[in-house]
């Protein structure tokens, strides 16, 4: 079988780097030989909150089933609300302190 891995990070060399707006894209073409499988994305955030009008866009309507996100600097005092995706669960685990 098959894997793929998309890996957001601005860590990647310039070469590999994925710019956010051709991402649902390389997702779908990524993915459409395993449309009965659950597909999954993860993305380093980096500002999730600072973004989160390009995020909710990016992934409406969802190519994926789970979207796991990197974020350290999302912290409990703001809401789920403010931070949430239509038509998913949210689960957190938060940063409570630096370090």
């Amino acid at each position: 079988s098959r894997r793929v891995v998309v890996l957001v990070s601005d860590c990647a060399a310039p070469s590999q780097r994925v710019l956010p707006s051709a991402l649902p894209d390389l997702l779908c073409q990524s993915l459409t030989p395993f449309s009965n499988f659950l597909k999954a994305a993860h993305v380093n955030a980096q500002s999730l909150y600072g973004h989160i009008d390009e995020f909710r866009s990016m992934f409406q309507p969802s190519p994926v089933d789970i979207i796991l996100i990197s974020e350290t600097w999302l912290k409990p005092h703001l809401s789920d609300r403010s931070v949430e995706l239509p038509g998913f669960n949210l689960y957190r685990n938060d940063r409570l302190h630096k370090g």
